[in-house]
């Protein structure tokens, strides 16, 4: 047989084992005896009142028990909980606690209990709601770097595009001109070359030309020279005819 404190405290938890059994019990299939030692009215209805305590203590054990099974911490799971905390609460304020002081003792240190384990996993949940919000955060800061990185990749691929167009047009315009450089090239080569045989022809033709400029002024002068000799020999005949003597010299040789 179990006390009321006892069987609250050792069947609140799943899997818990009967000590005549020894087979796992729940709270709920626990056979609750409340012996009656006398037909005192006051003491029955004490006893009564006590029984009616201890059942709200463990409903509000029973609602802990929920809460931390669950493991849903939210203010909707914690709502029957607390409900039956406070009914609780304000049953025992307005109640005498004089003939069951040891028995709202023991509910409220299983109780007590309870609600030091709910408060350690409220403490957790916080913290996990906390480190949920900084992951979300940091999950929002990574989306807007990523969203930047896909931005700065774009553009670097606009850029990269435009610049291999751009090269690509400068190299074309570059080609081109090389092209028409190479063929302006090839014509002053060809013009070069006709103009130096040109001038080579030219300078034959001067050479000749300073060969035959050579002879007639070597001629000019031979015809010079006997210009002068036939002009003076003319002078000589004509100065002896006036003077009346014959001369030989107007013969010319």
């Amino acid at each position: 047989m179990y006390c009321i404190d006892c069987a609250t405290y050792n069947f609140v938890e799943p899997g818990s084992f009967c000590a005549i059994c020894r087979r796992s019990q729940t709270l709920d299939t626990l056979i609750r005896l409340y012996p009656d030692y006398g037909d005192d009215t006051e003491q029955r209805a004490s006893s009564s009142k006590r029984g009616r305590n201890a059942d709200m203590g463990r409903e509000v054990i029973d609602a802990c028990a929920v809460v931390l099974k669950s493991g849903d911490y939210g203010a909707d799971a914690l709502a029957p909980a607390l409900s039956k905390s406070e009914n609780l609460v304000e049953t025992l304020s307005l109640s005498s606690l004089s003939h069951e002081a040891s028995d709202v003792g023991r509910l409220l240190r299983s109780l007590t209990t309870m609600l030091n384990e709910i408060r350690s996993k409220l403490q957790d949940v916080e913290r996990l709601q906390q480190l949920q919000d900084e992951r979300n955060s940091f999950k929002q800061a990574y989306k807007k770097q990523k969203e930047k990185l896909k931005d700065l990749t774009r553009i670097q691929g606009d850029l990269r595009m435009n610049a291999e167009v751009e090269i690509a047009r400068q190299r074309n315009d570059l080609t081109a001109r090389a092209s028409n450089l190479q063929e302006n090239l090839q014509a002053v080569i060809s013009e070069l070359s006709t103009q130096h045989a040109r001038v080579e022809q030219q300078a034959h033709t001067i050479e000749d030309l300073e060969k035959e400029v050579l002879k007639w002024r070597s001629d000019a002068t031979r015809y010079k020279k006997k210009y002068h000799v036939l002009k003076t020999n003319v002078n000589s005949g004509m100065k002896a005819a006036h003077d009346g003597f014959a001369d030989d010299s107007l013969v010319v040789i």
